[in-house]
């Protein structure tokens, strides 16, 4: 049963009606060019392809390629939408091999700018080299004091020229005397034991103490004669007569004084005061074996242990005073009568403390002289080289220029990355797209199926002629006509016009 189907031609101006009906099975459209035959048969398939099976023949040039020969993967209406795929992926390719030109150009400017410019740092950094050799020379040529252990290279400068700085008079000075130096090793000091407090309070107790006389001798009433008469016992002991006045001496007076000088209270305490005394004198031998020498430090321990020094010769001063204070009024003691307190506001001060003195000798003689002559010739030498790069102002531009080159050369690098980057992915978008195009050209009909369904359907028609496969270049391959009477090889292009359409 034949159904109507009305075709709406609204959408085009070309009609002067609003649609067209066709209710016959079989339906012919004749007219002249340009009238809209063509049109009318697009309109059908666009409005009725989702509900029949339209199909349009558009002539045989549809069929036919550039070089006039039968493209083997676009017969069938399948192969022909794949063959539109691969076209449409050929033209993008085409399109990303234009931008693959591009950056390989754009690479290439990149390479050429970069060894531009890596020229003129090249050129400045032979400059740079010739300054480095000749102040390089000149710190070989400094003798006084010598700036380098061994040769000193333009390697040797170049390694430490950022690290140059300028240093003060006083610490050029200061290393100039380190250079200078001799090995000195200063000695520790033992702690001397004794406390003064109490050192003054025995003295005091000495000097409070007295003995009453065993027998009273009037005429020894001061001390100057106790002691004239005590010290003339003493010269006269087991003599006749007088050494002074050559008289004969009086045996009764002469033990009478023996008596009154050798009581027993007064022995004792003159042993007391002699002992005393014996201890003040080995403290004081003691203090004064004391030396401080300054100059058995380096220079650079000068500056702490100078007042150290100063500071305990000043408390050994005050001290040896002090001692020599109490033996002398240990020596002028009377035994017969107590004598005046001794006081010393001071007497808190009078301590000597060599913890902070050993501490400065332990670090002197730790102090490696090698290592502190070296760190002075390192200083020395980085000053001369700060002053030889202050006084170059061509030193100055060319590192400032050649510094500018190297970061130019840097960003050119950036690029160069960045480019090569954008090649790769460009690279990799056309892999893509020949995967794809290797992936559809598998999904085409067998072209020779295609040939035996052609000729099966050419030999229930007509059975003059078939068609052949012929494989060219790339596996892409065409038909060509083969007469099935004399065999012989034909191109699509010599078929007659009905042929053509059959």
């Amino acid at each position: 049963m034949t159904k109507n189907i009305i075709v709406d031609l609204n959408a085009v101006a070309t009609f002067n009606c609003e649609d067209i009906e066709f209710s016959n099975q079989v339906n012919y459209i004749f007219g002249k060019n340009g009238t809209g035959k063509s049109t009318l048969a697009e309109l059908v398939y666009g409005q009725f392809q989702g509900r029949y099976d339209v199909r349009i023949f558009s002539g045989f040039s549809g069929v036919i390629s550039e070089d006039e020969t039968l493209n083997a993967v676009i017969l069938g209406k399948e192969n022909i939408e794949v063959d539109n795929e691969i076209k449409k992926l050929r033209g993008e390719i085409d399109n990303l091999n234009k931008l693959v030109e591009i950056k390989i150009t754009e690479y290439q400017n990149f390479e050429e700018e970069k060894k531009k410019l890596q020229r003129e740092c090249d050129q400045g950094d032979r400059k740079l080299g010739r300054i480095y050799k000749e102040w390089a020379q000149k710190v070989n040529q400094q003798l006084t004091p010598p700036l380098v252990n061994s040769n000193y290279t333009a390697y040797h400068l170049k390694k430490e020229i950022e690290c140059v700085r300028e240093i003060s008079v006083n610490e050029v000075t200061r290393y100039i005397e380190v250079l200078k130096a001799e090995l000195k090793h200063a000695s520790t000091i033992p702690t001397l034991s004794f406390n003064f407090i109490e050192i003054l309070k025995k003295v005091n107790h000495l000097l409070g103490k007295k003995v009453e006389a065993f027998e009273v001798i009037p005429r020894l009433d001061s001390l100057e004669k106790r002691r004239f008469a005590e010290e003339g016992l003493n010269l006269h002991e087991n003599l006749d007569t007088c050494i002074f006045c050559g008289s004969k001496i009086d045996s009764n007076e002469y033990n009478k004084l023996k008596r009154y000088f050798d009581a027993t209270e007064v022995e004792e305490l003159k042993q007391e005061i002699y002992y005393a005394k014996l201890e003040l004198t080995d403290i004081v031998e003691k203090i004064e074996k004391v030396i401080l020498k300054k100059d058995e430090f380096y220079l650079e321990y000068m500056y702490k242990v100078s007042p150290v020094i100063d500071d305990l010769e000043n408390r050994k001063r005050k001290i040896l005073s002090s001692l020599e204070r109490l033996q002398r009024s240990l020596l002028e003691k009377d035994i017969f009568s107590a004598s005046e307190q001794i006081k010393i506001p001071e007497i808190s001060e009078l301590v000597l403390d060599f913890t902070e003195y050993n501490k400065l000798v332990e670090l002197n003689n730790n102090s490696s002289l090698e290592e502190k002559q070296n760190e002075a010739r390192d200083s020395l030498r980085l000053h001369y080289l700060a002053i030889l790069k202050k006084d170059n102002s061509e030193y100055t531009d060319l590192l400032k220029n050649n510094k500018s080159l190297k970061t130019e050369i840097e960003q050119i690098n950036k690029k160069i990355e960045k480019s090569n980057q954008e090649y790769l992915n460009l690279k990799g978008k056309i892999e893509e797209k020949n995967l794809k195009i290797c992936d559809l050209q598998e999904r085409t009909i067998s072209k020779l199926q295609l040939v035996e369904s052609i000729n099966k359907i050419l030999g229930d028609n007509l059975n003059s002629f078939e068609l052949v496969y012929q494989e060219d270049v790339g596996d892409k391959g065409h038909y060509q006509v083969k007469s099935r009477i004399d065999q012989t090889i034909r191109s699509i292009k010599e078929l007659s016009t009905g042929e053509k359409i059959l």
